[in-house]
């Protein structure tokens, strides 16, 4: 079973010359992948350099030269100078060349210089330049470009002579790019003065190089760039111990350095020479050894220690971070003059060299191996005889050092297997050179694998790599895969393994796309920086930002609003659906291909990024006459100030931002994608919150928009509350210790409360604040494993992050799983803990733990119970109880409850569930007995179907009852009438409690308190789980004279015309399902329910739905028993019975539910072809209501938006969209819920009253007396409010024998159209 690994690439354009490289005319796309390259080889086929001033005009014109080694016959090998003519190619077989480049190219003094040369070959070659003037040289390694990187550490070697000028060069490679230089010593650039400890900026074309150079020691200095680039450091002419000489040395990147190191001594040194180590991270342990005597000491990033080498002593460091090492040889008696080497990491060592020394030097070779392996090392493929081998304190590593005399050239070293360190060096009278030698890369475990391909536009081609590519295990591995094009490309790799793949997008290491690396995604929590701080990304007020040192800019709401800023510096050199920044409108719509085009969806397709297995879920969207247009009267609506026309309003909250940033394209926005959203008030708000980022960031003081709760309301976390000019940065955990540059703008957002501090996610106490490292943020006491898990990180409060070596099990490897690095288990269903009753299973290539079961609670009729652990009781309580509950302390469950209400119909001796309350993820979601269609969401009366919490809530109906499903597998179901069933997975196994039970499948032990103690009786048990309701007249068993069922009556309902239909066996409907579902319960539950309410047709028909309902859940087959027993299901017009229906109905609110349903048939009244269901009604497909915030309303329904009756709302069936208006509660009247509709109802009421005589109290409490006899208007509305309900009281009074005294004979009321007459004529009785 081999892995197959194979990397896709797609060209994704070769014309716009602006984004790429302009230089290469090549008919297809070369692309070179080379897996396995050392960390420092010094092989490639491509290579950027430029050369340092040597020595004093004075000395004269230099040599420059290339020294070029081929590896392969015929290798092609062409040399370039920027801005220059020269230009050569020379061929290359298996020998070293030598290629000189005009003198000119010296780069003299401080400033930019063109003059970097590219060496390109078409076969992997290495290269050193040599820089000579007579008496002065200096010869160095050129890594190739694939080595480069983008932050360094300066060291420059000082000397005696205080007027000779230390110095260093950045080189840029193909691109354009930003150098930041931290300076440590002073240096002048451009006539302007940096002084120590500043920082100097240099903008680089492709090819340039800036080259610094001063009196004063710049070693320490720390250069960042965008691009990666080359560094070489040295000395114009060092002088110590014999004569100057020029001395320089490219440098490798931060990245590539390594832990352990070994500097042995030269073999001609008479003085004292100096070892430079520099440190990459803070608190850097560093322990080394010379001698006998091992010593160590702490230092922190950029610090440079330098440590003095006696003649014939070596050196051994090794530190728990990287590091940096480089060794000067200061000169010695002979008059050999200085030279500077960049020493090799161990990691880097080869087994296989090529070395050339230099005429009329005296040559030497000195090698490093380990003490065992010190034999097997050949030269030109002969035993080292005369080889003399001395052990290095404190390591497994010997040295030798090897005469090569004054004509070394072409020689070969090597060993079979195992890895070594050689230098090369040498000295004559008044010069000197040292290098470490080229190094092919051919170590063992290695691979020399290298593919050329050629890609044309638009172009896909697959590649395969070796299996041996794949990484397996916890470690270090040389693996890796590069590719490189001269074109912007696009790649993946994928993995195939039989049954089992997996594919990733590979991102480019440069965001101009050429050059790649697999990187796995980790999550972070903002505020982060990379790149040594030149990437930054924090959040800002509601927005989350990503700065680069460079000036870009990238910003996102995390909804609906995202911006990309860059500098000036860019302009012409863009591309993408931003356009080509060339400040021309007029060809912003430019393609690829570099041509123009109008058509706006073409525009868009050709900046579509490719991602396998993603183009099947998107698409591009529409085009031309195809695009949805925005209906005339729709736009009318939206105008309106309390919709988009806020925004222009000239005095509205946004007026000062007008004169600054246009708001009538945002206005245009706001119109087109409301309408397009159907009005739906969030789009609303994200359309002006979109315009009111841009004005914030414009520096324009917004006024206060989000005008009441009922308009846009921020909702922010506990310890914090809305600003419309929030400070989070300043007021963030990280700032505490960070010292970067807060915004200079403000933005709205939710600010921490006093004493609070922003940690990322939410607002907490200063104690309860994290630690910042490297410019990454840490939680207290977060654990995070960094390096491939070989490093673990805890922020510990009070001390800062302490980090420890750390190793993965050995049957662990290290990886990233949803955005966290950690070790899983090689098995991941042994790295999974699953609960007790669960299971681990793999799901697409992931472990995932299911539940092995899943119980079922249900509540019926009398009601009739049945526990998750098939307990059956019965219980007639009418009080609301708990019927379901999570009461475990796994914090991964999610926590729900589930109450039930009961009440009596007419009977104390039964009750039927006419309520159900569920409580989950903080709603309160309730089912009303009768409220067919419909839900009550947090007491407020709401249409079928809804989602909720992102899709972990979905409501529906299905057949006759109502459904609630949860991500987490609870599923309840109440028909609106009397039979509530409750699902449960088996991962909440033993973890619940109420009247289901604690579901642990031992129904012995279902009827116990919370205490543990088991109850004396059903009664007293159940009760215990009453839960306070508003009826005060709910008893928990029947008290007093109860009724019961006779035996004759038993008999009678027990025949097969009323509940005997349920265990009939031959040719009954329920046949099949007896095997599977005990009819005895339901049985004699039938017989109970019928017979106390007096044999009632309808009390049988659900008697036998519940069996019905019950065999169907358990997949039984059931046949026609609503035609055996009379029960037929009565439909509503426009629609017909079906005994197996579609469980997922098409509503108004969905239409395409039946497509996507994955329930089995249930039985239901299904709308006829052409309707749809409208809550409770099958209505014509046109006559739908609307959907306004994922909420559906009928035709013509009113309703309040929100909780403070701010804005009231129509469905508009003619527009079809709902119409909203500001409006308001009277200062009389509260916004509150009652019977579960949502309006501003009295605080308070008045009483008018007449008695007697009669006596008269108005409704401001005024009494007085008045006798008269006709019919008289005791109480009415004068008022033409709509929102008051017109009424009328008449009263008719008359004589009682005594004319001067008069009484009340006739009331009437008129209301709603109905006249409605109480009168002494009729006592007890109304007349209407």
């Amino acid at each position: 079973m081999e892995w197959r690994e194979v990397v896709g690439v797609v060209l994704a354009n070769d014309k716009l010359k602006i984004c790429n490289r302009t230089f290469l005319f090549l008919i297809g796309i070369g692309i070179m992948l080379i897996s396995g390259s050392c960390l420092t080889s010094s092989r490639g086929a491509e290579f950027i350099t430029a050369f340092l001033e040597n020595s004093f005009k004075s000395q004269g014109t230099p040599k420059l030269q290339l020294l070029i080694t081929g590896y392969h016959p015929a290798t092609t090998v062409t040399v370039t100078a920027n801005k220059s003519t020269f230009n050569k190619k020379v061929s290359v077989n298996k020998q070293t060349v030598s290629v000189e480049v005009p003198a000119s190219l010296e780069m003299k003094g401080t400033d930019i210089f063109d003059g970097s040369v590219w060496i390109e070959a078409d076969k992997e070659i290495s290269v050193v330049s040599h820089n000579y003037k007579r008496f002065t040289s200096a010869t160095t390694i050129v890594y190739p470009t694939h080595q480069l990187g983008t932050s360094y550490y300066v060291v420059t070697p000082v000397g005696d002579a205080t007027s000779h000028f230390k110095e260093f060069a950045v080189v840029a490679y193909e691109f354009p790019t930003q150098v930041t230089i931290h300076l440590k010593g002073a240096v002048t650039f451009q006539g302007k003065a940096y002084a120590a400890g500043s920082r100097l900026v240099a903008d680089l074309k492709a090819f340039q190089a800036i080259q610094l150079q001063s009196s004063a020691d710049l070693s320490g200095t720390k250069v960042e760039s965008v691009a990666p680039v080359a560094v070489l450091s040295g000395h114009i002419c060092v002088k110590k111990f014999s004569y100057c000489d020029h001395v320089a040395e490219q440098l490798l990147p931060v990245s590539s350095w390594g832990t352990t190191f070994i500097v042995p001594p030269v073999p001609f040194e008479t003085q004292t020479d100096i070892v430079y180590v520099v440190a990459s991270q803070d608190n850097t342990l560093i322990q080394y050894q010379s001698g006998a005597t091992p010593g160590s000491r702490h230092a922190v990033a950029g610090e440079v220690i330098q440590f003095q080498m006696q003649p014939s002593q070596s050196y051994f460091f090794s530190a728990n971070a990287g590091i940096q090492v480089l060794f000067f040889f200061a000169g010695n008696s002979k008059k050999y003059d200085p030279f500077l080497i960049n020493v090799p990491a161990l990691k880097s060592y080869c087994t296989s060299y090529h070395i050339d020394g230099i005429k009329a030097f005296d040559n030497f070779a000195v090698i490093v191996a380990k003490t065992l392996d010190s034999n097997g090392i050949t030269l030109e493929k002969r035993a080292i005889t005369n080889a003399k081998w001395t052990p290095i304190p404190g390591t497994e590593y010997s040295f030798s050092q090897l005469s090569l005399g004054k004509e070394a050239s072409a020689l070969s070293v090597e060993h079979p297997s195992a890895p070594f360190g050689l230098f090369i060096l040498g000295g004559v009278h008044a010069d000197g050179y040292g290098s470490v030698a080229l190094c092919p890369c051919l170590t063992v475990n290695k691979s020399t694998f290298r593919k050329m391909v050629s890609v044309k536009e638009k172009e896909t081609v697959s590649v395969v790599v070796p299996a041996s590519s794949q990484m397996t295990g916890t470690n270090i591995f040389d693996q890796t895969v590069q590719i490189q094009a001269d074109k912007d490309i696009s790649v993946f790799s994928y993995k195939d393994k039989l049954s089992t793949s997996a594919a990733t997008v590979v991102y480019p290491v440069q965001q101009l796309g050429t050059s790649y690396y697999v990187v796995n995604g980790l999550i972070y929590t903002v505020p982060i920086s990379f790149s040594a701080g030149r990437i930054r990304a924090y959040q800002h007020g509601t927005k989350v930002l990503i700065e680069a040192d460079f000036g870009l800019i990238v910003s996102y709401d995390l909804v609906y609003h995202v911006t990309v800023t860059v500098p000036s510096t860019y302009r012409g050199q863009m591309q993408g659906l931003c356009g080509n920044y060339n400040g021309k409108k007029d060809d912003g719509f430019l393609l690829p291909n570099g041509i123009i085009t109008s058509d706006i969806a073409k525009f868009g397709a050709s900046w579509k990024v490719r991602v396998p297995g993603a183009d099947r879920s998107c698409s591009d969207g529409c085009s031309g006459n195809s695009c949805p247009v925005c209906d005339e009267r729709k736009k009318d609506v939206f105008k309106q100030r309390h919709y988009c026309g806020i925004l222009t309003a000239p005095d509205g909250p946004f007026s000062a931002c007008h004169g600054k940033v246009d708001a009538s394209v945002y206005f245009s926005n706001c119109i087109y994608d409301l309408c397009m959203g159907n009005g739906d008030s969030q789009v609303l708000c994200n359309s002006i919150q979109s315009y009111v980022s841009v004005c914030q960031e414009a520096g324009v003081s917004v006024k206060p928009w989000r005008r009441s709760p009922s308009f846009c309301l921020l909702r922010c976390p506990a310890n914090s509350h809305y600003e419309i000019c929030t400070n989070l940065c300043s007021t963030s955990c990280a700032k505490i210790t960070d010292p970067a540059a807060c915004p200079e703008t403000c933005a709205e957002g939710c600010q921490c409360n006093d004493g609070f501090f922003f940690d990322g996610l939410s607002c907490v106490t200063t104690k309860d604040c994290g630690c910042l490292k490297n410019g990454r943020y840490y939680k207290p006491n977060e654990k995070v494993l960094l390096n491939v898990c070989q490093e673990s990180c805890c922020c510990i409060p009070g001390q800062g992050v302490i980090c420890e070596a750390h190793n993965c099990a050995a049957d662990e490897n290290c990886k990233v799983q949803d955005g966290i690095m950690s070790c899983i288990n090689k098995d991941p269903c042994k790295a999974l803990k699953c609960r007790e009753k669960e299971t681990c299973k793999m799901e697409n290539g992931q472990a995932k733990c299911k539940p092995q079961f899943t119980g079922t609670c249900w509540a019926w009729g009398d009601p009739h119970y049945q526990t998750f652990d098939k307990k059956k009781f019965d219980f007639q309580g009418t009080c609301s109880y708990t019927i379901a509950k999570y009461c475990g302390n796994d914090a991964t469950l999610v926590p729900f409850t589930i109450d039930e209400k009961n009440d009596n119909r007419g009977n104390q001796a039964v009750s039927y569930v006419r309520l159900t309350n569920i409580y989950v993820y903080g709603y309160k979601i309730s089912i009303h007995k009768q409220e067919t269609g419909r839900i009550r969401l947090n007491d407020t009366i709401t249409s079928l179907p809804l989602t909720l919490e992102d899709g972990k809530i979905k409501l529906y109906q299905s057949g006759t009852n109502a459904v609630l499903q949860t991500d987490f597998g609870l599923q309840v179901t109440y028909d609106w009438q009397w039979h509530l069933v409750i699902t449960l997975p088996s991962s909440y196994y033993g973890a619940t409690c109420g009247l289901c039970g604690n579901f642990n499948q031992n129904p012995a032990d279902d009827m116990v308190f919370l205490n543990g103690t088991r109850a004396a009786s059903i009664i007293s048990w159940a009760s215990s789980w009453k839960v306070k309701d508003r009826d005060p007249f709910c008893w928990d068993y029947c008290r007093g004279n109860c009724p019961t069922c006779d035996e004759s009556k038993r008999a009678l309902y027990g025949k097969e015309e009323y509940c005997g239909l349920i265990s009939k066996t031959s040719g009954g409907p329920f046949r099949e399902c007896h095997s599977i579902v005990n009819p005895d319960d339901f049985f004699d539950s039938c017989i109970y329910d019928v017979c106390l309410n007096g044999g009632a047709k309808n009390i049988l028909c659900q008697a036998l739905e519940a069996y019905a309902k019950t065999c169907r859940k358990e997949g039984a087959v059931i046949y026609d028993w609503r035609t055996a027993s009379g029960c037929a299901l009565p439909c509503p017009q426009n629609s017909h019975y079906e005994f197996c229906g579609n469980a997922c109905p098409a509503s108004c609110a969905d239409r395409k539910a039946p497509s996507a349903c994955k329930q089995p048939c249930v039985e239901t009244c299904q709308c006829n072809d052409g309707y749809v269901l409208s809550v409770d009604k099958c209505v014509p497909v046109g006559s739908c209501g609307c959907t306004y915030n994922g909420l559906y309303y009928k035709p013509g329904e009113e309703f309040w938006a929100d909780e403070t009756c701010g804005s009231r709302c129509t469905c508009d069936p003619t527009l079809g969209i709902v119409v909203c208006k500001p409006a308001g509660c009277k200062d009389s009247e509260a916004c509150t819920v009652i019977n579960g509709v949502r309006g501003c109802h009295p605080v308070s009421t008045a009483t008018c009253s007449a008695a007697g005589d009669p006596h008269y109290t108005t409704f401001d409490g005024k009494k007085y007396d008045f006798m008269g006899t006709c019919v008289y208007q005791l109480a009415g509305l004068c008022s033409k409010d709509p929102t008051l309900k017109s009424f009328t009281v008449n009263v008719e009074n008359n004589n009682r024998g005594n004319e001067n005294v008069s009484y009340t004979k006739v009331v009437t009321l008129e209301v709603y159209n109905v006249v409605i007459t109480l009168s002494q004529e009729y006592p007890h009785r109304i007349q209407v």
